[in-house]
């Protein structure tokens, strides 16, 4: 089972609002977690480079990545945030964000056969969040 070459987007989610309420100092992840949910594609390019493509209604962002390395990605309000993605599994992707505040975050990604679960925590709290998303393409 391969995730890469799906289209992914967001259908539902737990604990976020409590998670955001434990994070309040982390207004930069609040504002990823909050915007309009785009669909998210991962293409890998080879063994060890993956492509990660956003899209919402008005806004497209393509990134490359080095699994394992940390590449700096300019956000719309200019501020750099560092992000890192390895794969943990055949099926599960993990994403470091390193925001300029300090401030961090962890994603990891269950890919199912036709689904993700997101699962988002944060070294200050034990609080996790969980963001659900179907196949649709």
């Amino acid at each position: 089972m391969s995730f890469y070459g799906k289209k992914y987007r967001r259908v539902g989610h737990d604990n976020v609002q409590e998670l955001l309420a434990a994070a309040k100092d982390n207004e930069q992840l609040a504002a990823i977690i909050r915007s309009k949910p785009p669909t998210i594609c991962f293409t890998k390019l080879d063994a060890h480079r993956i492509h990660v493509h956003l899209a919402t209604d008005c806004q497209t962002n393509e990134y490359d990545f080095v699994l394992g390395q940390q590449k700096e990605i300019k956000k719309n309000d200019g501020s750099i945030i560092k992000v890192i993605f390895t794969e943990y599994s055949e099926n599960i992707l993990d994403q470091y964000i390193l925001m300029p505040n300090g401030r961090s975050a962890f994603f990891r990604r269950v890919f199912g056969e036709r689904d993700c679960k997101l699962i988002i925590s944060m070294p200050e709290t034990s609080i996790t969040a969980t963001i659900y998303f179907e196949v649709i393409e």
